[in-house]
């Protein structure tokens, strides 16, 4: 996502409706609250 400067992505279903949008800070979101510790250390 970085390297092609995309900074969302649609979420599709099987049938390729859009479910959702994920970001880049969704992502980053997620890594600094579940992120195991030792990616701070």
């Amino acid at each position: 996502m970085l390297a092609n400067r995309i900074h969302a992505i649609p979420i599709v279903d099987s049938e390729h409706r859009i479910i959702g949008i994920l970001t880049s800070t969704d992502i980053l979101r997620a890594v600094v609250q579940n992120g195991p510790i030792e990616l701070w250390v």
